[in-house]
């Protein structure tokens, strides 16, 4: 049975507003992580790409027409300090602490995070975060609902986990995570230098990971490729209808009940029929 780890971190993670937080941040090279790629996320947490909407050629293979004309904003970058998941606290340690963590006495302050909950999590980027977006998801959603049957056919198990349309990324090269499930445990974290406040675009500041319950696990960037922290962009969901419930005129599913953000649409596939239901993420 897979791990729901991840789902959790995504969930707790929403009280930063910026989007899905990936446990394993995907990478933009690799996995095709990125604005403009449409995809779904695995039973093990992981970013599964199923089309580039940004690759004419590619498009052109599966038979399916581009979004228009998109173009990304201009990147921007930010200096992040520790983000956790709204089941933990921060508060400054004592000394003591920083010793038992093994981290140098010249990382000054100490912040210590503690679990309220039966799970949490603490991220820590040690280079500036990129955010790359496009201005408007609306292109991206009609693309979605025009193609959403062909999806379908290219990749069966987004009727399982549905498939999204990423359309902003925050991203970094050296990403580390720290999660844990025990209340009794926290996690120390030395500071050299100011704590960034949010929105900061840049600042010197070192972090020293102390030695922590669950271990910290790096995910490095290799050249020029980033690892994505949260993306966010468009979500479509399937359920199954029972025939009970099907029309007679399937021909005519194809179209739209709604046509709002968050509308719902009817797509047929294999003799089975099914309900999409769009959200912003």
């Amino acid at each position: 049975m897979a791990s729901n780890q991840h789902q959790r971190y995504a969930k707790a993670m929403m009280t930063w507003g910026q989007g899905y937080a990936l446990f394993h941040p995907a990478s933009d090279v690799h996995d095709q992580a990125k604005p403009g790629v449409c995809g779904y996320i695995d039973d093990s947490g992981l970013w599964q790409s199923i089309i580039d909407l940004n690759d004419k050629a590619a498009l052109k293979q599966a038979g399916l027409a581009g979004p228009g004309v998109t173009v990304l904003k201009p990147a921007y970058f930010e200096t992040w300090g520790p983000k956790y998941t709204d089941t933990v606290t921060e508060s400054k340690a004592k000394a003591e602490a920083g010793v038992a963590a093994g981290i140098p006495v010249d990382f000054s302050t100490l912040l210590e995070y503690r679990a309220t909950s039966g799970f949490a999590a603490v991220l820590l980027c040690g280079d500036a975060v990129k955010l790359t977006t496009y201005p408007h998801k609306d292109p991206f959603r009609r693309w979605a609902k025009d193609n959403a049957q062909k999806i379908l056919q290219m990749c069966g198990d987004v009727a399982e986990h549905g498939f999204y349309v990423m359309t902003t990324t925050w991203s970094a090269q050296d990403v580390h995570i720290n999660a844990w499930a025990n209340r009794a445990n926290s996690v120390t974290i030395g500071v050299k230098g100011s704590v960034p406040q949010a929105g900061t675009v840049s600042g010197s500041v070192q972090y020293h990971r102390g030695g922590a319950v669950g271990g910290w696990h790096q995910h490095k960037a290799v050249g020029d490729e980033r690892r994505i922290l949260f993306f966010g962009g468009l979500y479509f969901k399937f359920r199954r209808l029972r025939k009970s419930f099907r029309e007679v005129a399937q021909e005519k599913w194809n179209g739209t009940l709604g046509d709002d953000e968050g509308g719902i649409f009817l797509v047929e596939n294999g003799g089975e029929a099914y309900e999409v239901e769009s959200h912003v993420i």
